[in-house]
């Protein structure tokens, strides 16, 4: 023992624990300062967010003013109509996806209550929660569901991803498609897109963005097809 003691390097050692618990603090330290600055972050955004809304009718004076005092009457016409355009198809776009998360709520409850899940109320709450209602709904019920009832875990899986393929594929794109205006495929083409780019984020953003270039698209084309027919009228 006294040997090994002796031919031990202590020096080395000490600097290993040293530089593993040195690693380890900085790791720690580097999750706090990241956690703080997402919740810094989010509460400065809930508070800008708050103050536009507050003074909505003040900013879009300003912003008109603005417009027409820097740019041609027909730029500033274009890009209100774009505006109020992009502000009438989000807002539909909220709506619908609230009426859908209802759907999706109820139709989890009626499936659990079919094959006698526990807890189907709870976790049908948790569905009615926007864009994280599904992701939180499924956790929560399989958890649940292990506590309560251990051998109807992966039934309450299987039937939670049947009722959420369902949902996804037969009744969003028609739900929240048609409250924007956009095509069954064109929001599924949407949503994947976007969920693919940049997750919930995208899906969120996305579907009405493609609504409104549809929009415009869709009036664009009218409108190069009403002046090449009054060009072939006049000949």
């Amino acid at each position: 023992l006294t040997k090994l003691a002796a031919s031990f390097d202590w020096k080395t050692a000490v600097e290993k624990l040293f530089t593993g618990a040195g690693a380890v603090i900085g790791s720690v330290v580097d999750l706090a300062s990241s956690t703080v600055s997402v919740t810094v972050n989010a509460v400065f955004a809930i508070v800008i967010m708050f103050y536009v809304l507050l003074g909505r009718r003040e900013l879009s004076k300003q912003s008109r003013g603005f417009l027409y005092a820097y740019c041609k009457e027909m730029t500033a016409n274009r890009i209100c109509r774009i505006a109020k355009l992009t502000h009438d198809t989000y807002a539909k776009f909220f709506s619908g996806q609230c009426i859908e998360v209802l759907i999706l709520g109820t139709l989890i409850f009626l499936a659990f209550s079919v094959f006698r899940i526990p807890y189907a109320v709870l976790t049908a709450a948790f569905a009615f929660i926007p864009y994280i209602g599904a992701f939180a709904s499924c956790l929560i019920g399989v958890l649940l569901t292990l506590l309560a009832a251990p051998e109807k875990a992966i039934l309450c899986f299987l039937v939670y991803q049947v009722v959420q393929f369902i949902e996804n594929q037969f009744i969003y794109p028609h739900v929240v498609g048609g409250s924007v205006g956009l095509s069954p495929l064109w929001t599924l083409l949407a949503a994947l897109l976007g969920g693919k780019l940049f997750g919930i984020i995208g899906i969120v953003f996305f579907i009405p963005l493609a609504a409104v270039i549809s929009q415009l698209l869709q009036g664009d084309i009218e409108h190069r097809l009403a002046a090449r027919e009054k060009i072939k009228s006049e000949k």
